[in-house]
């Protein structure tokens, strides 16, 4: 379930109520779109009881999404959604529970009379730990993968009244604390200066308007032509294309398509892939020439459904006629990051072989370097409860699709 937030229109500083998910907002009174991107991820607060003042605001890291775990038996899956504190005291509840799902949250906004404890629980030590704690009871576990997930830091308020210490959410009293006592001292960060990146939504090509879905993390302009995404706080152009559709009936989905070599297996060809995932086919000439291409797509859709339309398009390997272009119509929407996408090159590979074992030992040591990437818009023919792609004719439930936009 998807985080409810509150932000401050940057125009009117009307509220605005949007979904952890979304980047491209747009005020219900002023009507001005603004695109948010955190330099990291999204700092949001729980709300504090009003009679609470001079609040400690306690840091959370939270962590909703699809873990893959390659083993014996194959590449499973597990979809997962907890916090962890941040700062290590006793005396903290070990996770924010159900309440950054009931509650409406705000983004976090240094200010006086407000003390942040600083964050030393890392991204990747949380997956560890996460990993870890969801790794199969039985079996050697080779590599796993989050893919699909959203982290925030979410800033749990505690308040100092009467000589104890409070939950500032629940009104509960935590422990006695004296006056002399400051269990924080060490803790607290000393200027904080993170902040939430508001980008105008305008073409930094040629000033047209960008437009997108609320949840894309891609923009794009109809007036140049060009596809637009976040790095260190500002708009940088993606290369991208797309492939005609040949009936009127169809709607385009995004795919990253990513060039990349693996170390220390050789891995630097198609002909290389079809001998390390053991495939049935017989190599053809060209083929220990032809670049390795991995295809993800650029959406959010169930684990396994994610997992079966990547190997479905590497193994093909298509080579789709494409040109800069946009459909006429809705936009495709990017939920899932490029990031998130290299993170599952290793679990395509794996889900793609045929004999587990001669592989799966390796994926330890296995380290990819991504020498290209592009956004790929594919035609999908609309036929009753099934989506399917044109040119190789791989179906996706149309249901499923849907659903995926709330993982």
């Amino acid at each position: 379930m998807a985080l409810n937030l509150v932000l401050e229109c940057r125009q009117c500083a009307g509220p605005i109520e949007l979904r952890e998910t979304d980047h491209l907002v747009t005020c219900p009174y002023c009507n001005v779109s603004t695109f948010l991107a955190g330099s990291d991820y999204f700092r949001l607060t729980l709300p504090a009881r009003p009679q609470f003042s001079d609040l400690i605001q306690v840091p959370y890291l939270h962590f909703r999404g699809s873990i893959y775990s390659c083993t014996e038996k194959g590449v499973g899956f597990r979809i997962t959604d907890l916090s962890r504190p941040g700062v290590e005291l006793p005396f903290l509840p070990r996770s924010l529970s159900v309440r950054t799902q009931v509650l409406k949250m705000r983004f976090a906004v240094p200010a006086p009379q407000t003390n942040f404890l600083t964050n030393r629980l890392s991204v990747p030590a949380l997956l560890d730990r996460i990993g870890r704690s969801l790794a199969p009871a039985t079996g050697n576990l080779y590599h796993q993968a989050m893919i699909g997930e959203a982290v925030q830091l979410i800033y749990l308020p505690l308040a100092r009244q009467g000589g104890q210490l409070f939950d500032a959410v629940s009104g509960t009293p935590l422990l006695s604390l004296p006056a002399s006592e400051d269990p924080f001292e060490s803790l607290r960060e000393p200027n904080p200066a993170w902040q939430l990146h508001q980008l105008a939504t305008l073409c930094p090509h040629c000033g047209g308007n960008l437009e997108g879905a609320r949840d894309s993390n891609v923009l794009y302009c109809r007036n140049c032509l060009s596809a637009w995404w976040p790095r260190d706080g500002r708009f940088t152009p993606l290369s991208f294309g797309l492939t005609a559709g040949k009936n009127k009936e169809v709607i385009y989905l995004p795919f990253w398509q990513i060039e990349a070599t693996g170390s220390p297996l050789p891995l630097s060809s198609y002909a290389d892939f079809i001998r390390l995932t053991n495939q049935p086919r017989v190599l053809q000439s060209g083929w220990e020439q032809r670049p390795l291409h991995f295809w993800a797509p650029a959406f959010k859709i169930r684990p396994d459904l994610y997992l079966r339309l990547a190997t479905q398009l590497t193994l093909a390997q298509p080579e789709f006629t494409s040109r800069v272009a946009l459909p006429p119509g809705s936009l495709p929407s990017v939920t899932l990051p490029l990031s998130e996408a290299i993170q599952s090159l290793i679990p395509i590979l794996a889900a793609s072989a045929i004999k587990r074992l001669p592989l799966y030992p390796l994926l330890p040591e296995l380290a990819f370097a991504i020498r290209s990437i592009r956004l790929h818009l594919l035609p999908f023919l609309t036929s009753g409860y099934e989506l399917a792609q044109e040119q190789t004719g791989i179906l996706i439930n149309r249901r499923a699709l849907e659903l995926g936009r709330t993982l």
